[in-house]
């Protein structure tokens, strides 16, 4: 089962809760996140590395309080040189993930400010989950979020290598290319991406092959 280390500003608990921890556990995907005050900085330290060794993924959830946390700054670290395929920025509100890490500037991020349907499908799409609804305040139209969702964010469970062309059909994997062991980056809301003539479909502007249908773009 996927585990996400969830790397939040202490006053933003309740926030990462809400907009986060639930929508994961709902899709079926465990977390891990700082529940309560650790009594001192040595336990705190322990149970924290305990947590991230844990887990396969790791969220950063990003705000203005989150790039000032010296914890979430030591958690970063620890990401960017140990889960670095598998690192998620998540801004629930604006700021400069550079702040927080430089490298952070190299990934794409999810922009999660409104947490509206699209929002919501957008981070889902991480772990290849696609929910046929997702309700919310916007009202926005299952197809609507479909077509959002393929064309603009999504990878395809049955996807094509954007760098070789190589075709998966395996129902889920980490999107790593058997072929030529490139990873797939991650798309956010600030993704550059072109159009495939063959499909229509998108796939990110460094993309090679078309992620869709395997046509050379």
């Amino acid at each position: 089962m996927t585990k996400v280390f969830i790397s939040h500003a202490t006053s933003d608990r309740e926030l990462v809760e809400t907009a986060i921890v639930t929508l994961l556990n709902r899709q079926g995907i465990s977390t891990w996140y700082a529940k309560e005050q650790i009594s001192t900085g040595v336990q705190w330290e322990k149970k924290i590395r305990e947590g991230l060794e844990s887990c396969d993924w790791f969220l950063v959830a990003l705000t203005p309080r989150a790039i000032a946390s010296e914890w979430v700054r030591s958690e970063t670290d620890w990401a960017i040189e140990n889960r670095a395929g598998c690192l998620v920025p998540v801004v629930l509100e604006s700021c400069d993930p550079g702040q927080l890490h430089l490298r952070l500037r190299l990934l794409q991020f999810v922009d999660f400010q409104k947490r509206d349907a699209a929002e919501k499908i957008q981070l889902l799409s991480t772990w290849g989950i696609r929910p046929e609804a997702i309700p919310d305040s916007a009202q926005i139209s299952t197809s609507d979020l479909a077509r959002f969702d393929d064309y603009l964010y999504a990878r395809p469970k049955n996807w094509h290598c954007i760098f070789c062309g190589w075709a998966c059909d395996e129902s889920f994997n980490d999107y790593i290319c058997k072929q030529c062991n490139k990873l797939r980056p991650f798309a956010g809301g600030s993704a550059t991406m072109k159009n495939c003539s063959n499909c229509d479909g998108f796939s990110l502007a460094v993309a090679e092959y078309c992620e869709w249908c395997g046509q050379h773009i």
